[in-house]
């Protein structure tokens, strides 16, 4: 099967080298503003590919199956509809729109038009998520405290007064949709959707969330989620069960999982690597390998009960998560220029 990829930036390149490690998959077209800036990105990825400098070109092609969308925030609305609407497959990163309006725009747009459409929230298809989740059946948790703080490269821009995409209320920026959808997404896929949201952020100079503490509330016990692009943490994540605590060496990329007492400490998962020392490439192939499988299922009429089902709770899980994130922003007084709150159209 055959991707075509909108964005030309580093996430685009670590897609299209998870691409390569699948068998009978290939990037076969990449669009760009530029249509220089596309062709360069095949050169430098090596791939043979066709370099488009519009979307609606791109998505026509019939040799492009499913589209990979890694644009701006603020594009993905728009470029996912348009894929859609040229009868293509979506995958498109995360977050993969402002708010449950636009969700519900997006795939109810891909139901009518009988594809399939895909937040890439990479870390849900990882053998230790799964490690987890089975651990956890019939264990009631007492707290949860979840950590991702990654020190942004472009933090430093807004301290010295500009305004990256990544920190701006135009292009839907923040550490919350950034980095929070990540513990979010744990946190639903492992105990289910929260009672209640609460958010505290620390808010940027360009008035997003430059850092924040999320509190989810569950019936008897709390998710704590710290999260920071203006700062860095290698903490573990923990789940408090009384006697047991279960300790995460990540809320992605997780590379260790062990179950701990006051008197004894067992692994559970160890992908034998340095926490947080494998490429991105690498961890990206576990959703690239499930795209594809599903994607292909449907492409030859043999989208089978079992990868409905699978694909359904997909679904709700990726809304639930952005109605989570959304809720949290909007409580927080965080809303993203002219975002649209209603479905249109």
């Amino acid at each position: 099967m055959h991707f075509g990829i909108i964005s030309t930036g580093p996430i685009s390149a670590e897609f299209a080298q998870a691409i390569r490690l699948i068998d009978g998959a290939d990037v076969s077209a990449v669009y760009s503003r530029n249509q220089e800036s596309a062709q360069q990105f095949i050169d430098q990825q090596q791939l043979q590919a066709t370099a488009f400098d519009s979307v609606e070109a791109l998505c026509a092609s019939n040799d492009v199956d499913a589209v990979y969308i890694a644009s701006p925030n603020s594009l993905h609305l728009s470029h996912a509809l348009v894929a859609i609407q040229a009868g293509k497959h979506v995958v498109v990163e995360k977050p993969a729109v402002w708010n449950p309006a636009q969700w519900d725009q997006v795939w109810g747009a891909a139901e009518k038009h009988k594809v399939l459409v895909f937040e890439a929230a990479r870390h849900i298809y990882e053998p230790a998520q799964k490690i987890v989740r089975d651990y956890l059946v019939g264990k009631k948790p007492k707290t949860v405290r979840l950590n991702f703080s990654q020190y942004s490269s472009r933090w430093d821009a807004v301290e010295a007064g500009e305004e990256p995409n990544i920190f701006s209320l135009k292009t839907g920026g923040g550490a919350l949709v950034d980095l929070g959808v990540y513990p979010i997404y744990d946190a639903i896929y492992w105990f289910g959707e929260p009672d209640d949201v609460r958010y505290f952020p620390a808010l940027a100079p360009t008035g997003v969330d430059g850092a924040g503490t999320l509190v989810l509330v569950y019936k008897d016990f709390n998710v704590i989620i710290t999260i920071a692009k203006n700062a860095h943490s290698d903490a573990p994540s923990e789940i408090l069960l009384g006697r047991e605590t279960l300790r995460l060496s990540s809320v992605q990329g997780i590379d260790l999982v062990t179950e701990y007492t006051a008197e004894d400490e067992q692994v559970l998962f160890d992908s034998k690597a340095t926490p947080g020392s494998r490429p991105l490439s690498e961890l990206m192939r576990f959703e690239a390998e499930f795209f594809c499988d599903m994607i292909q299922a449907h492409l030859e009429g043999n989208f089978d009960e079992a990868r409905v089902n699978r694909y359904r709770k997909l679904t709700l899980l990726s809304r639930s998560v952005n109605e989570v994130c959304t809720n949290a922003r909007y409580t927080a007084g965080i809303f993203f220029e002219n975002e649209t709150l209603e479905i249109s159209g």
